[in-house]
């Protein structure tokens, strides 16, 4: 007889090496393992949307660990949780630090304007001077690292340092999302609901992680609405219009556009050397006239980059006790220094849509083809490997909004490199397309 919590203890413990520790404590613990037969273990999960949510990003890596095992079937029964009524105890009621959580460092008095930036940065302006009055939602995209997150929260302190009166409240999609499973796991839906319809301000960024999430598009549609008709104000980031978020629903696209949509661009030169200026003014370092222009023509993805880069710099010239050669700082940022015929994430797409002969958007579809499949691991993968982005940035373009599976398909071409021939031919064949791109 198999002792099934061993083997789920085993279980456990290779999904916990693979899965984020939210991942695992909200949606791996929570499920209960029994043994029907002498080699089906049933999987008891609290309700229906835990089996869509878990058949969608965790069963391959389930099936995985169930299979090394020596486990042959997998198959889930829903058991709805029951709630035992409970006075409300002191421990128990709702608190909320309205506006503690909005990082402080960014204000509209350090955010660099530039032409790439200049008509959204006057809409967050436009946004201070009346809540609720001019853009409503307003609604800021672009891509990673342009200063999206930067002009949300100045609007946040802003707001916060001259009516500290109002209830703001600074948050990610997806931390709303987390926040609404626990309720419904927990019966707290009428808390969750009462917490974000009481605001006078609300700012949630990288709202693109709705893709596939019906429930939460559910849930946020109907918050909108309520905070609409009072007039709170309502502000949201993304990394592309709401009309180009697959799966969300027309209605609240429709929402999304009522109020004001806007684009910021990456950095053009004039505006890359004015945030090296300025980052090196905080930080009280004196850079040569070549130096800043060094690093903003051959750093030109995004603003986080350039940070970064510059930060580097700094320190190293404060180690040795001098200035940097030219030739010193391209060595020392040689991982982040574009070359002119560097490859992006489009490059990536590109080449690797060829090697399949599909179309480009098909990688950013949500289709599950064997093939389509493997094609999107190995655009994920190369993106990791190649450009500065994280988990949650390549999944959110992919349209894969949890990074697990990134981390699922990293893990899976590393494999496959190692163990097939034929695959690792296919990758280089990409990749030297890639270096001459």
């Amino acid at each position: 007889m198999i002792n099934v919590e061993s083997i789920w203890e085993e279980i456990l413990r290779y999904l916990k090496d693979r899965i984020t520790p939210d991942g695992f404590h909200t949606w791996i613990e929570p499920i209960k393992a029994k043994l029907e037969g002498e080699d089906l273990i049933i999987l008891e999960v609290p309700n229906h949307f835990f089996v869509e949510w878990i058949s969608e990003h965790y069963l391959p890596i389930i099936k995985e660990a169930i299979k090394k095992c020596g486990i042959a079937e997998v198959k889930f029964e829903i058991v709805p949780k029951k709630f035992k009524f409970e006075p409300e105890t002191e421990e128990k009621k709702v608190f909320i630090n309205y506006g503690i959580n909005i990082p402080e460092k960014f204000t509209f008095d350090n955010f660099v304007i530039g032409e790439c930036n200049r008509f959204a940065y006057a809409a967050c302006k436009r946004v201070c001077e009346g809540l609720g009055k001019y853009y409503n939602p307003l609604f800021i995209y672009g891509g990673v690292g342009l200063g999206k997150t930067h002009l949300i929260c100045s609007i946040g302190n802003y707001i916060k340092k001259h009516y500290p009166y109002y209830r703001i409240f600074y948050t990610s999609a997806e931390n709303f999302f987390l926040e609404l499973i626990q309720a419904i796991q927990e019966g707290g839906i009428i808390e969750f609901r009462n917490k974000y319809r009481s605001l006078d301000l609300l700012l949630i960024d990288d709202i693109h992680y709705l893709i596939g999430k019906e429930r939460l598009q559910e849930e946020l549609f109907h918050t909108l609405n309520y905070l609409q008709s009072r007039s709170v104000q309502v502000v949201f980031t993304s990394d592309r219009p709401p009309k180009d978020i697959p799966t969300l629903e027309e209605r609240l696209i429709s929402r999304l556009n009522q109020g004001l949509v806007c684009d910021v661009q990456p950095p053009d030169l004039e505006t890359r050397i004015a945030i090296i200026n300025k980052k090196a003014l905080e930080e009280n370092f004196s850079l040569r006239k070549e130096v800043v222009l060094f690093l903003a023509e051959r750093i030109k993805t995004n603003i986080r980059e350039l940070e970064g880069a510059l930060k580097r710099v700094i320190l190293a010239s404060q180690l040795r006790g001098r200035e940097l050669t030219i030739e010193e700082i391209e060595n020392l940022l040689r991982d982040l220094i574009q070359k002119k015929n560097g490859f992006t994430i489009e490059d990536i797409v590109k080449e690797v849509a060829k090697e399949f002969n599909f179309e480009e958007e098909l990688l950013k579809s949500p289709q599950r083809n064997k093939n389509v499949s493997l094609a999107r691991q190995i655009a994920m993968y190369l993106c990791r490997r190649y450009l500065s982005m994280s988990l949650l940035e390549i999944g959110s373009y992919f349209g894969k909004k949890d990074h697990t599976t990134v981390l699922y398909a990293c893990c899976r071409i590393e494999e496959l490199k190692k163990n097939d021939k034929n695959f690792a031919e296919l990758l280089n064949r990409i990749i030297n397309r890639l270096n001459n791109v």
